[in-house]
This record gives C-alpha cells, structure tokens and sequence, in this order.
C-alpha cells in the first residue's frame, strides 16, 4: 500500500493528547457498535506499510466503568506499565504474568495503581492489572500502544496512600509512629471541674465502653482500667497516656486492643 496522507487510520483519534498513558471511562464508537468501557489513551505504533503522524489513540482493556475494582473512579487510576510482558522490568515475574493474561512474552498489558484502598485487602492500594486490546485497523495494520514504563509513579502512589491511610491503619503499620497532636492541649496539673467527678466514683461514673476520656472543660485524662465495673483512673503521666491513647485509636476503629 502506497503511503499516502489521504489515507487515514479507521479507528478514532484522540483530540486532545496527554503526556503519559492515561485512563479514560467514556463510550466510543468501535466499528459500526458503540462500546461503554474503560481504555488508555496514548501513542500508537503499527509495523503496517503507513506510518502513524504522532496520533493517540483509545486501547481498549475491556473492563467496564462500572466494574467493582474501579470503586467508580476508574479516571484517577494511574499508569506505571504499558506494553509486552516481555519488557517487564522485574524478568522473574514474566511467567506468572504470561499465565494470568493467558497469552505470551507479546501479550501487551496495562499495569495501573490508584492510591484507593482494594476492597480485597484494605492494606494494599488498588491494582487493576489486565491485557489491553490492540487495533486492528484495515488501512494501518495492527495499530498498538508505544511502549511506556515508570515506576515512579508506583513509589508515588504508595506515598499518597500511606499518607491517606486513617491513623488507626498507620498505627498499626509503625506501633512507634509519633501521633498527631490532640485537639485539647496536655496540662501537667489541670484544675478539675464538676464534669470530671463523675469519673471518680464508680458509682456516678458513665457505662460505656469507650478505653479513655477526655474533659472538654478541664483537659484531665481519664483510662476505664476496668470495663465490667466501670472503673476510671486520673492519667497524670504523659508517657502513659501516649500509650492508652494508642490503644484507644485503634478500639475506636474496631480494631480491639493488643492483648484481645
């Protein structure tokens, strides 16, 4: 085939190009159908006898908007490998990779990352990994996605999700992790107020079962050492608070406490 600027690929081109494979959810016509999925808008190459001019195109990686792993965001999800499982940075993973595409070292896929926790394991960020459909164009050939990779953007997406991680999720990542000031400063002889009697008798004290307290009014702390009969203590040893307040972070986020 004569190579020709008259000649153009069948396939949609994008308007608008981008710096970096990016994720799109959007209804495209493929053919003479239109199709409602999520693709990666980026550069493509064919080995046909026409050269593409720069041209971005829409590679489809047949996953719909509305799949769960995309927590309906699919558009924040961020590339960090496009192209044949041959050039997988990390070689000892290319057999694993070639069996979970169910295809070969050619099969292109499309690693991403969102710094949205996976519903499977709230400790991981989410990761849609999946084979990308590739172009076949009558007039270019096999039309396929350039090649891009940068791991960068994994150690990127890994700082923002540990950074979003609720502190309870922190805390029990690093135990020794320093803890974000509280809202009412520590006082190391606050005056007591009427509110604080309560706690110091157990009789008046609250049936709940909260591990810890903190006055509004006064700023005094307050560990139930005792949750059967309700029994509070004063906590006037700021180390030993740091440690109940520990604790308490992370029964408050249903995690229960260290001994349980």
């Amino acid at each position: 085939m004569a190579d020709s600027t008259n000649i153009r690929p069948q396939h949609q081109v994008a308007e608008n190009p981008v710096s970096v494979p990016t994720v799109v959810a959007t209804e495209l016509k493929v053919g003479e159908t239109s199709v409602h999925s999520v693709f990666i808008q980026w550069f493509g190459e064919t080995d046909g006898p026409l050269q593409l001019n720069g041209e971005q195109f829409f590679f489809d990686t047949r996953l719909e908007p509305d799949n769960p792993m995309w927590q309906g965001q699919a558009e924040i999800f961020r590339v960090v490998f496009l192209g044949p499982i041959a050039r997988w940075p990390e070689p000892r993973f290319i057999p694993a990779l070639i069996e979970i595409a169910h295809g070969s070292e050619d099969t292109n896929i499309v690693w991403m990352l969102s710094s949205l926790p996976t519903m499977m394991d709230p400790g991981k960020p989410t990761s849609p990994s999946t084979s990308i459909v590739l172009l076949a164009d009558p007039n270019y050939g096999v039309i396929k996605p350039r090649f891009y990779c940068d791991m960068s953007v994994r150690d990127q997406v890994m700082e923002e999700f540990e950074a979003n991680l609720p502190l309870a999720e922190k805390l029990l990542r690093n135990p020794d992790m320093e803890l974000p000031p509280e809202e009412i400063p520590w006082e190391d002889s606050p005056k007591p107020c009427v509110d604080c009697n309560r706690y110091e008798h157990g009789d008046s004290a609250p049936r709940t079962d909260e591990l810890a307290y903190v006055c509004p009014n006064c700023g005094r702390r307050w560990w139930q050492f005792n949750d059967f009969y309700h029994l509070w203590k004063h906590v006037t040893d700021k180390d030993e608070w740091a440690e109940i307040r520990r604790q308490w972070i992370l029964q408050q986020a249903g995690y229960g406490l260290p001994d349980e």
